[in-house]
């Protein structure tokens, strides 16, 4: 066996993106012609390991790769490298060439920088052609040395080994090849084959069972795809995210009962979590924050509110989720519980959904607290206008969250403009919840001397801990009012000890757009729990959200 870098070793940048693709065969060996798309995958999953990398799943790589006709040279060439980095959102690829003949065979690979489509690095590894795996694993050890830092030798010794076998490997290989061609049938055979010449090859296991799913036989792709989900092993297989996916969407697509829908939910979160605790692994995280709301809806369906209540809260992951259930849970945690959350954490939550306003905690009753602005307005043409100030506009204001304390919803709130100079202005203030961006339940206006004298009062509030107030003061002469000094508003509020408290999930089989009112009074926009109602009757509305939808209000009482 030979071994060769060409290059100093470069420790990956936290999250760097890389792709392995498809190496070419230089030799005319076509019963080797699998070994191209097998050093890609095995690659790519062995990077999976190198902490700081993101790896590109198989399937999105083998679409690029396929639209491209890729080939190896391609990997310098701005043509190529612009569409892999526009689609991929790569910082490296690695791909090569490998060649077989008289017994031997040889891979070089290289590794590119996509911006620049420079070579940063070139590895080797040679042997007897028997020997191939092995020398697919040294690859990879030297690759992650390379990328991630640490020893080949250090690394190859944790490298997890999924099968020995040759034949097995190869079948699989030519059946992901039939897959990547959309020819099923063929595909399946060789899976099969592939289990049949290793039993223990957790992989082929994975693509019989993932066949199976697809053509909606979700019985027998459980069975297939369990033993992947029971690995205990210092590594996890790379599968392993997309057969959770699978496994689970089997119980929902299958028809079985919510308790055991419930339970499959639970492992897969769970599992998840552990993933992404030990590995790292971004595509868990996500997965994992997924299965949370999943289970905290099937929970609330089975009548175990409580359970779904505590599941459902503290509700807030650091970063950036696609699926915003971070911000969901925390607003059901607090219609459930009436808990509410830190001030840094709702702040977080703020800049994820890309709002950009202040949040307020309120500690008492009655307490009030400053929204601070400190801008100037007045009209385009008046005298005192400085064309080239940035707040000289015709507007100033926020938009705030604010925030009870737990145990309290707020019950009213009085708005108090702090200004200095004209009162030829008007007060703006809006009332919404923090998962509905742009709708508002309730939007008032009132001259500015009135708000100056005695303030604007909102009464008729949703029963909730956390609250949107959008509040600007504008001028009613763009052209022509003078200067405004809008140093913020002051925010007083009345808040409501809970006591029992009890919760209505509302939803509409004709339509989801529609304001949900309780006792008169919007609760919230769209299907979801309306929580923190007193004991008691109760009357629920449910009204169209556009003026001119083909339904009718509809009401109903419920206790």
């Amino acid at each position: 066996m030979i071994l060769a870098a060409a290059c100093a070793p470069h420790v990956a940048s936290a999250g760097m993106v890389v792709a392995a693709f498809n190496f070419q065969m230089t030799s005319k060996t076509p019963e080797w012609s699998w070994v191209g798309k097998f050093l890609a995958d095995r690659i790519g999953s062995d990077l999976l390991g190198g902490r700081g990398l993101t790896v590109v799943a198989r399937d999105r790589m083998q679409a690029v790769a396929r639209e491209l006709r890729w080939a190896p040279e391609m990997a310098t060439t701005d043509a190529a490298m612009g569409k892999v980095h526009s689609r991929l959102k790569v910082a490296r690829v690695i791909t090569g060439v490998y060649s077989v003949g008289g017994g031997k065979v040889r891979v070089v690979a290289q590794i590119v920088d996509v911006p620049s489509r420079t070579e940063v690095a070139r590895m080797e590894v040679a042997g007897p052609v028997g020997d191939v795996l092995k020398l697919q694993k040294a690859l990879s050890a030297d690759l992650l040395a390379w990328l991630a830092g640490g020893t080949p030798k250090r690394i190859l010794q944790r490298l997890p080994v999924w099968t020995q076998s040759v034949p097995a490997t190869k079948a699989l290989y030519e059946g992901l090849d039939l897959y990547d061609q959309g020819r099923y049938a063929e595909a399946w055979l060789k899976f099969r084959l592939s289990a049949a010449n290793d039993p223990q090859y957790t992989e082929a296991r994975y693509w019989v069972g993932r066949m199976h799913y697809f053509l909606g036989q979700y019985a027998h792709a459980r069975i297939e795809l369990a033993p992947l989900l029971r690995l205990t092993s210092d590594a996890p297989h790379p599968r392993i995210v997309d057969a959770l996916r699978e496994y689970c969407h089997s119980f929902e697509a299958g028809g079985v009962d919510l308790a055991e829908q419930h339970s499959v939910y639970d492992m897969a979160r769970r599992r998840y979590e552990q993933l992404h605790k030990r590995e790292g692994w971004r595509e868990a995280r996500e997965a994992a924050e997924r299965f949370r709301l999943k289970t905290v809806t099937l929970l609330d369906l089975l009548g175990r509110h409580k359970e779904a209540a505590v599941l459902a809260g503290p509700a807030v992951f650091g970063a950036r989720i696609r699926s915003g259930a971070s911000a969901l849970n925390m607003l059901a945690h607090n219609a459930m519980t009436g808990e509410t959350l830190t001030v840094q954490q709702i702040a977080k939550q703020s800049q994820y959904l890309n709002y950009g306003g202040q949040t307020l905690k309120f500690r008492r009753d009655g307490e009030q607290i400053t929204s601070p602005s400190g801008d100037r307005i007045l009209g385009t043409r008046h005298k005192d206008i400085d064309p080239k100030a940035a707040l000289c506009g015709p507007r100033a204001g926020k938009t705030v969250f604010l925030v009870a304390p737990s145990g309290s919803v707020f019950k009213s709130l009085r708005i108090d403009p702090v200004t200095v100079g004209s009162t030829d202005a008007v007060l703006n203030v809006a009332l919404g919840r923090l998962d509905c961006r742009r709708a508002y339940f309730d939007q008032r206006t009132i001259p500015l001397a009135s708000a100056r004298r005695e303030g604007m009062t909102l009464v008729k509030l949703p029963r909730t801990g956390i609250l949107k107030v959008k509040w600007d003061v504008c001028i009613t002469d763009e052209v022509n009012s003078p200067p405004l000094v809008v140093e913020g508003v002051g925010i007083t509020v009345r808040l409501e000890k809970l006591a029992a408290h009890g919760s209505v999930a509302v939803s509409c089989r004709d339509t989801s757009n529609f304001i949900a009112e309780v006792d008169g009074v919007p609760q919230r926009y769209w299907p979801g729990v309306i929580g923190l109602l007193t004991p008691g009757e109760h009357t629920l509305t449910l009204r169209p959200i556009e003026k001119d939808a083909p339904y009718s209000p509809w009401t109903t009482r419920f206790r």
